[in-house]
């Protein structure tokens, strides 16, 4: 299996599951470009996914670098600290939902005109958070929910142009982001478990 000269995105990936990803792809060849807050160096772009007029000048910066767009993996996404609906601040849920359900939808939208033209792919990091509830906060739950139902209404509406929409759903990952909650070993021993069969 090898993308060689083809070009993925990656939201997210200058660290955990998106570095991971990002690595995976240039393993096989293909060329990557990361948007991110934290992005540097060749292939980053430093981008707020929550800012729409910096996905779209991004993902144009891309496709002049680069010449083409083959793949989006749409990753990028913050925690809520496990808050209930009833502790969600208006401050949190806007945030949360500005950086995994907006950011997406951006980022989707800005590539399909590309992917379009190369017959590519859109992947989204749904959750275990999106098929049921339980596994974190109400503003994580709630973005994640949502990507499952925009992963499938875009697949619908890009499908006949020959660009395919999925979502991968993972379970907990320890990742810096997720060792960073200041009640991790409670998490870990309660939620995490309960959800995880193994």
């Amino acid at each position: 299996f090898r993308l060689d000269g083809e070009v993925a995105v990656v939201t997210g990936g200058s660290a955990g599951l998106g570095l991971a990803v990002a690595d995976a792809f240039r393993a096989v060849g293909a060329q990557v470009a990361i948007l991110d807050l934290a992005a540097s160096g060749p292939g980053g772009f430093k981008v707020d996914v929550s800012d729409e007029a910096q996905v779209t000048s991004a993902f144009e910066q891309v496709a002049k670098r680069y010449g083409r767009v083959d793949v989006l993996f749409n990753n990028a996404g913050i925690l809520d600290g496990f808050v209930t609906c009833e502790q969600a601040s208006d401050e949190v849920w806007h945030k949360v939902i500005g950086v995994n359900l907006s950011g997406y939808f951006y980022a989707a939208r800005a590539a399909i005109p590309h992917l379009a033209k190369t017959r590519g792919n859109i992947v989204m990091t749904a959750s275990v958070a999106a098929l049921g509830g339980g596994a974190a906060g109400t503003p994580y739950t709630a973005s994640k929910h949502a990507i499952a139902g925009l992963v499938q209404q875009v697949a619908c509406e890009v499908a006949a142009q020959g660009v395919r929409v999925n979502a991968v759903a993972p379970g907990a990952i320890l990742t810096k982001l997720a060792r960073s909650l200041p009640n991790l070993d409670e998490l870990t021993n309660g939620v995490v478990k309960a959800v995880t069969p193994l």
